[in-house]
């Protein structure tokens, strides 16, 4: 199986592959799967490193942490 599959009971692995053949094959077109897949992580990459949606700003250096950087 997959190598990112390690470790995963092989039902699990039957039936997530199953499911992801499935996701193909009822669209017909790989094409019209790839392009909002595509769009959407575009979007969320530059939202998490634009905006730090999803964890807090760098914290404030204090004078400690200064003087080790410096």
């Amino acid at each position: 199986m997959l190598w990112w599959f390690y470790g995963v009971p092989a039902a699990v692995q039957t039936v997530l592959c199953v499911l992801a053949h499935q996701a193909f094959t009822v669209t017909h077109n790989l094409w019209l799967v790839l392009p909002p897949l595509v769009l959407a992580s575009i979007v969320t990459w530059w939202l998490v490193m634009d905006f730090h949606i999803f964890w807090p700003h760098e914290p404030k250096r204090t004078k400690v942490a200064r003087q080790w950087v410096t």
